[in-house]
């Protein structure tokens, strides 16, 4: 217990020293990087005065210059035709005959931005067209029939009473 009396006011001394030193040389070394600053050489790197406002000249192609609005109607129609070319030539974007149906319906989850994401259609959706077709067809024959039927008065009703 005595030796730790004795190093303890060593110690406490030590530590105010360092943290002196650091002090000390931390201020040094904002006062060099100041003096560097007002003397100029860090200015002529940086330039902090203003913004350059001096633009490049466009460049125009020389064909579009001469293109009206219907000549970029005409080479946007060709693009299209060239664009559906390529896509048909493309093994990997061909549609198969379930999917052709569906060609523009996304039938996947929802993007944060709130575009539907094409996961492909599931397996049973051509099943459960055909079903509802059939079903649709069958009630339609059923209303053509009702609709070809004779109405027949109704027995013991006289027009007039209510």
């Amino acid at each position: 217990m005595k030796m730790l009396k004795l190093y303890l006011p060593k110690i406490l001394k030590q530590r105010k020293l360092l943290l002196m030193v650091s002090l000390v040389a931390l201020s040094g070394l904002y006062a060099l990087i100041h003096f560097l600053d007002r003397k100029g050489s860090l200015k002529e790197a940086i330039p902090v005065d203003h913004f350059n406002m001096k633009l490049p000249e466009p460049l125009f192609d020389a064909k579009d210059e001469k293109m009206t609005k219907l000549d970029y109607y005409k080479r946007a129609d060709a693009d299209s035709v060239r664009k559906r070319a390529e896509m048909q030539q493309d093994p990997y974007y061909k549609l198969t005959e379930s999917t052709q149906s569906l060609a523009g319906k996304a039938s996947g989850p929802a993007t944060p931005a709130g575009q539907l994401i094409d996961t492909g259609p599931s397996p049973s959706i051509g099943a459960t067209q055909d079903a509802r077709a059939d079903e649709l067809l069958k009630k339609l024959d059923q209303l053509k029939q009702t609709i070809q039927k004779p109405v027949s008065p109704a027995v013991g009703v006289s027009p007039g009473a209510a």
